[in-house]
């Protein structure tokens, strides 16, 4: 028995901003929470603010190279508002398991995609369409 739920909320401040989250363990039916991805929540509560700011760049290129647009508004929050973490499970591959979670955003100008960027050990993997994560 883990001492999270499966899915809550969390406030945290990502890019000089308090937002609460949901937070999502992701679980096949019937399985609980490891011991792998509260050790993965647990870095990413100490260590967030590093790894979201990390990639506020690369949220940016993503979104100029998808709509074309050179200009965007300074305040990213006009076209990427995050909304959920998501605790990825342990693949049972690796010796030493990869920590992988990913941040997802709402996106202004792609409503049904959203915005996911994948973290593996606290560095991004890459920036894309929320459906790479779910």
């Amino acid at each position: 028995m883990s001492k999270y739920e499966d899915e809550f909320k969390e406030e945290f401040i990502i890019w000089g901003r308090k937002l609460e989250l949901d937070v999502v363990f992701y679980l096949y039916e019937g399985e609980e929470i490891s011991e792998h991805q509260i050790k993965t929540y647990e870095d990413l509560k100490v260590n967030y603010i590093k790894y979201f700011d990390s990639v506020k760049d690369e949220i940016y290129e993503y979104v100029k190279e998808d709509t074309g647009e050179n200009e965007l508004p300074e305040n990213i929050f006009k076209f990427a508002m995050p909304k959920a973490i998501i605790i990825q499970r342990e693949h049972g591959k690796f010796d030493d398991e990869p920590m992988e979670f990913a941040l997802l955003c709402d996106y202004k100008y792609n409503i049904d995609a959203g915005i996911s960027v994948s973290f593996e050990n606290g560095v991004s993997t890459g920036c894309g369409a929320e459906d790479a994560v779910l």
